[in-house]
């Protein structure tokens, strides 16, 4: 990694740069297995700071290569164990790959986003310069970063380097407002905006995106006992920073996105009066064409924001316990009312975690006892289709005409369980239902049927659902809808190794749960890791009917994940 420590106002001759860029321009020569008299060689010589003596190459170079290169490798093995009767040594040799490229996808970023907000008026604004350190899901195709990718790319940070993860998470989480909102994705300057199409710079202060940064927070908690003590430290100092401002966001939350009953939540940013997609696109959610409410409205109930809101309120919960813990042994002046204040935000965050993982309102909100599963909730349909207007002559410079929407039964409310997949299993893959629930091995069920699992893993929407594998629009192909993604797959395997080892799960239950982890897990791994092995890359889907990688590649970003799922640590 390159590091600038700014420009000094003063030249300080004890303070040196830590880097110096030259940039030369030369006519490449012709090929060939010598070096010609007069054709120009550039040599590049490595200096390490604070290092005596002569320039860093040649053997001196390697040595120290193979010096860190040993260091990986053990810090891989403490960090990622992996049981070798399970997997094999190539398959963790790959995983190392998978880790590598998420860690060298890291990057800082200084600009200023593009913000549409009924504060500043009908026109964007700049929003004020900031930087951002932050892992990157891509670091050709996505070079910048994104607050839902992140939460997973956390994940692994935290098991590699938790101060890493305490880094970029709290990076994220200065770039809120004073409402609370969070950029979905950050566009930072002129450069980044370049590779962005137009439609997608304008970041809008009322969209939300998942709080996926609660994941790392929690995961940074649970692997608390494992720190070091410099690492239990540095958390300690960093919780008492990052506490106030998931506060906040969470509140931000509570406030904008709220559905019309009690303890419901809808993604705002659905347009009810777009007429030219198959199913109005929910960006907002993170599974953008993943089967909705084919008439948005404000009277959606939207499961899976019902269930990262538990998921955010059970972990900010657990955040503001330990900072009350460690307020107890503080002395000094103000630590009192840090104690006060954090216990007053443990109560109140326990009793929203509390609420919004009552099976009772869960069921009365998103339980369809005629389907026998979860859903969203609102004015909806199935039977649609995509149509072109008939055919006229085109003028000369006139826009081809786009295929309407065509509505051959009228919507009606109700819960939308016609489309099960990753949406459907919420409840379960963020560990909201009891372990002693009698819905868990219904879910199971669901996971387990065909229309969902393959021998390449989990897919996003089932077979037996009207959108499955149907495109949007002419141009926007199915994107949620059946490909195989490694991030909502994760959460799947972590899910049922948590349920397989709860004391309170039913024997049978968790019996099948720790069949199903296993087989998953491996599918996964042949998967991701086979498609490596064959075409040099990670991929950002997989076909759910060949398990080939597909779309955006390289993908080191939550493909990474196989790497918490072939360690057992992963739950």
């Amino acid at each position: 990694m390159l590091v600038l420590t700014g420009r000094p106002k003063t030249y300080d001759m004890n303070r040196l740069p830590n880097i110096w860029f030259h940039e030369v321009t030369v006519n490449p020569p012709i090929m060939s297995s010598k070096i010609d008299a007069g054709q120009t060689v550039i040599e590049v010589e490595f200096t390490q700071f604070g290092r005596k003596g002569g320039a860093f190459v040649h053997k001196e170079f390697t040595r120290r290569l193979s010096d860190l290169s040993t260091a990986f490798h053990k810090r891989f093995s403490e960090r990622f164990p992996v049981d070798l009767s399970v997997f094999s040594e190539r398959q963790v040799n790959l995983s190392k790959v998978a880790v590598s490229n998420l860690l060298g996808g890291l990057g800082y970023f200084y600009g200023s986003s593009l913000v549409q907000s009924s504060h500043s008026g009908p026109e964007p604004v700049n929003n004020w310069p900031a930087g951002l350190f932050t892992a990157t899901p891509s670091r050709s195709m996505f070079p910048r970063g994104f607050l839902w990718d992140e939460g997973f790319h956390g994940l692994i940070l935290a098991r590699w380097d938790p101060e890493l993860a305490m880094e970029t998470v709290g990076h994220w989480l200065d770039l809120m407002n004073v409402n609370g909102w969070i950029p979905r994705e950050q566009i930072l300057g002129s450069e980044s905006r370049s590779r962005v199409p137009e439609k997608f710079v304008i970041q809008r202060d009322s969209i939300a995106n998942p709080p996926t940064l609660a994941l790392v927070v929690e995961a940074l908690i649970d692997l608390l006992p494992k720190f070091s003590s410099a690492e239990v430290a540095r958390f300690r100092q960093w919780s008492l920073t990052a506490l106030p401002r998931l506060h906040t966001w969470y509140q931000w939350f509570n406030r904008t996105q709220a559905g019309s009953v009690p303890f419901s939540y809808y993604w705002k940013g659905r347009d009810p009066h777009e007429i030219h997609q198959l199913n109005p696109l929910t960006l907002s959610s993170g599974l953008d064409d993943y089967p909705r409410a084919s008439h948005p409205s404000n009277t959606e109930r939207h499961l899976d924001l019902r269930c990262w809101m538990a998921l955010f309120a059970r972990t900010v919960a657990r955040l503001a316990s330990l900072v009350a813990q460690y307020a107890q042994t503080e002395t000094g002046q103000g630590h009192l009312q840090k104690l006060e204040e954090a216990r007053l935000l443990a109560a109140d965050y326990s009793g929203w975690a509390d609420l919004l993982m009552d099976m009772n309102n869960l069921d009365q909100l998103h339980w369809s006892d005629a389907a026998g599963r979860y859903g969203d909730y609102g004015l909806h349909t199935d039977t649609v289709r995509l149509q072109m207007p008939a055919q006229s002559a085109l003028e000369e410079g006139a826009e081809e005409p786009k295929a309407t929407r065509v509505v051959d039964k009228p919507p009606i409310p109700q819960l939308i369980t016609t489309s099960p997949g990753y949406l459907t299993l919420f409840p379960l893959l963020l560990r909201i239902i009891p372990p002693n629930s009698p819905r868990l091995g219904r879910l199971l069920d669901d996971l387990a049927s065909e229309d969902i699992w393959t021998e390449h893993g989990l897919r996003s929407l089932s077979r037996s659902s009207p959108f499955y594998r149907k495109s949007n629009t002419k141009e926007d192909l199915p994107y949620w809808r059946g490909a195989i993604w490694i991030n909502m797959n994760y959460l799947a395997v972590k899910s049922l190794r948590y349920y397989a080892t709860h004391s309170r799960t039913p024997t049978d239950v968790a019996s099948r749960a720790n069949q199903l982890a296993v087989r998953l897990s491996q599918n996964l791994v042949r998967t991701v890791l086979g498609e490596l092995e064959r075409t040099g890359y990670m991929w950002e889907q997989y076909d759910d009917n060949t398990g080939r990688g597909q779309r955006g590649h390289p993908f080191a970003g939550w493909t990474a994940l196989v790497a918490l799922i072939i360690s057992p640590d992963a739950s």
